[in-house]
């Protein structure tokens, strides 16, 4: 049986009651559209981490560095719709910095997206950071782009694009 929206005649106003009932509506229809473009499968959860297994060389006046399949490119000159992944840090240094050991252990996770034009979207992961070693690193968001019926990267996506720099470790995963 399909849902018939009430109709409003002219001139009648939508009651508390409806008003509600479409606001339920709208939420439950939203919910159930994020939650079929999260991840299926394994789930990227806080308590999860990512570990250095490479050497990171952060140049002077850097503050975010980008990935894809493993190697250090740029947003302008990389592919957007490959998977890519970034790591901010809080501050510029003047001097050439190295990441290398130590871990990066995910607080927060977030998906949102960015529309680019009218057909393309970018569809990003967050995932808040802290680490003993590396302080000044506070986030990693991983991405790409697609077309506006797109998904958000996968973790073996992620993983991909973080390869021989990264490792991705899931909490209780063995």
């Amino acid at each position: 049986m399909a849902f018939k929206a009430p109709q409003l005649r002219k001139g009648e106003n939508v009651n508390h009651r409806q008003r509600i009932l479409i606001i339920i509506s709208i939420l439950i229809l939203g919910g159930t559209l994020v939650s079929t473009t999260a991840w299926s499968g394994e789930k990227l959860t806080e308590g999860s981490k990512w570990v250095v297994v490479g050497k990171i060389d952060v140049a002077p006046r850097k503050s975010t560095l980008y990935f894809q399949d493993g190697k250090l490119t740029m947003p302008i000159t990389g592919d957007k719709y490959a998977a890519w992944c970034g790591m901010n840090f809080k501050t510029k240094d003047q001097q050439q910095r190295t990441v290398e050991k130590g871990s990066f252990e995910i607080t927060s996770v977030r998906y949102f997206s960015d529309a680019q034009t009218d057909s393309l979207t970018s569809y990003k992961t967050e995932m808040k950071v802290k680490s003993a070693e590396y302080p000044d690193v506070y986030r990693i968001v991983c991405g790409n782009w697609d077309d506006n019926t797109g998904d958000y990267l996968t973790i073996k996506q992620m993983r991909q694009a973080m390869q021989g720099v990264m490792e991705l470790q899931l909490k209780g995963a063995n």
